[in-house]
């Protein structure tokens, strides 16, 4: 009972208002059948949410630091080169929607999670993801940047493959495997089309080496004699 009233229990709470706020028009829309061609792909991302506050600062005349009166809000860092902004970081997830979908549907958001910037990034995303399946919803690709990939395991990478998603990330070129085949190039290699085409190369190669080098036997007859 200690934690009832602490930041604990408030952010919990806070998180399920906004759930229950951004689940309602989803709700409202699969149950008129504007989903039916939801595969089921979705789109994580955190995106800054400034705030009207000042951030905290230095007091020029005495030095001293003044507070912002936005006490969990913190920067912001997006990708790119572009300034942080202080405020929160807004965890999305949005319904995805490809190019071979059979058609059209709401590319609504299915999930939002406001916390301090850079804070239990993989935890919220989860989150999000956690009530779709009791809405009926169907789990495919889940599409994360960088900031996902960098998660621990179980932070988010197992705890989304557990509820159905296979995930598509975004890699730093030091964070990629060491082919010494590249797996395309050897999946080619072992196929059976690609043996027969090898077949076929080998042996045209060889009739084309047969019918432009002589034989020995010829060459030594069309020899002019050794004086």
């Amino acid at each position: 009972m200690s934690d009832v009233s602490g930041p604990g229990r408030k952010r919990e709470l806070l998180r399920d208002i906004v759930t229950a706020l951004v689940l309602t028009p989803v709700r409202w829309v699969k149950g008129r059948g504007y989903l039916r061609h939801f595969r089921g792909d979705v789109g994580i991302d955190t995106t800054a949410t400034p705030v009207f506050a000042r951030p905290p600062q230095v007091r020029r005349s005495t030095g001293e630091l003044i507070a912002s009166t936005e006490i969990t809000a913190g920067w912001h860092h997006s990708a790119g080169n572009g300034p942080p902004e202080y405020g929160y970081s807004a965890t999305l997830t949005v319904a995805a929607r490809a190019r071979s979908v059979l058609g059209s549907f709401p590319q609504l958001a299915l999930g939002l999670v406001l916390d301090t910037p850079h804070k239990r990034i993989g935890a919220h995303a989860i989150t999000t993801l956690k009530p779709l399946p009791t809405l009926g919803l169907p789990a495919a690709f889940a599409v994360v940047d960088r900031a996902y990939t960098d998660q621990q395991s179980a932070h988010f990478a197992q705890p989304a493959r557990e509820l159905g998603y296979r995930l598509a990330l975004d890699y730093k070129a030091d964070q990629l495997p060491v082919w010494t085949t590249p797996p395309l190039a050897a999946h080619r290699k072992n196929s059976p089309r690609s043996s027969a085409r090898e077949s076929r190369t080998c042996c045209a190669s060889n009739r084309a080496r047969t019918q432009a080098a002589p034989s020995a036997s010829s060459a030594r007859q069309q020899a002019p004699p050794h004086r």
